[in-house]
């Protein structure tokens, strides 16, 4: 069964610096991590170019002077990041998703930040600003009922746009210690260390294979 599990020290980095990289290789002004925990929606090998939802709460952009106010409606924050990537996109702006990296949030849940309002007082907001959106971006963006649904779900689909997936190659070994090259630039763990060891160590083993060799006097 599939699962969630946290990102080994020091690779958040290198996800941040391969973000820049392709941010500039393909012209995109922003990225996001995985909006979606379920891991049935995730993948483990892809980044999404198709118009989807920035996550607010992990992305990056490469900031411009036209961003400023692009999100005009000011009963729009709660649903800014919706109405953030449609407009983006709505605007000829392109970005990507990791649909393989998403983070764990506490501040919608009970003891968190959004406490001044109830989940049915916030669910009414959302749907008025969606079906907003919706009028403004109806080739973008829809008001989409799911009966179902719970009240921390927003009620909207995107379209089915943009272009295909980037399919990521797998890591590249480095050394019998630092598996990844994206590792190259932090301090290796103990475990790193143990693994380097016994690695010089099998170096350094001759092979037994097992024949006896006679010896002459």
């Amino acid at each position: 069964k599939p699962y969630l599990s946290p990102l080994p020290n020091g690779s958040f980095d290198a996800v941040v610096k391969h973000a820049g990289d392709l941010m500039l290789a393909s012209d995109c002004c922003a990225w996001s991590l995985s909006a979606s925990r379920n891991v049935l929606s995730m993948t483990t090998d892809s980044v999404s170019r198709k118009l989807g939802l920035l996550d607010g709460n992990v992305w990056g952009v490469r900031a411009q002077a036209s961003f400023v106010n692009m999100v005009e409606d000011h009963g729009a924050g709660v649903v800014w990041d919706v109405a953030w990537s449609v407009e983006l996109w709505a605007r000829g702006y392109r970005f990507f998703r990791y649909r393989s990296l998403a983070t764990r949030t506490v501040y919608r849940l009970p003891g968190g930040l959004q406490t001044s309002q109830s989940a049915e007082e916030r669910r009414d907001l959302e749907n008025a600003q969606i079906q907003k959106l919706s009028q403004k971006h109806a080739g973008l963006i829809h008001f989409k009922e799911k009966p179902n649904a719970s009240l921390s779900t927003m009620l909207y689909s995107f379209s089915a746009v943009g272009p295909e997936p980037l399919i990521m190659q797998r890591p590249e070994a480095l050394t019998a210690g630092r598996r990844y090259v994206g590792f190259a630039l932090r301090a290796m763990t103990p475990a790193e260390r143990q693994r380097r060891r016994r690695g010089g160590q099998k170096a350094l083993e001759a092979p037994d294979t097992g024949r006896k060799h006679k010896v002459s006097k």
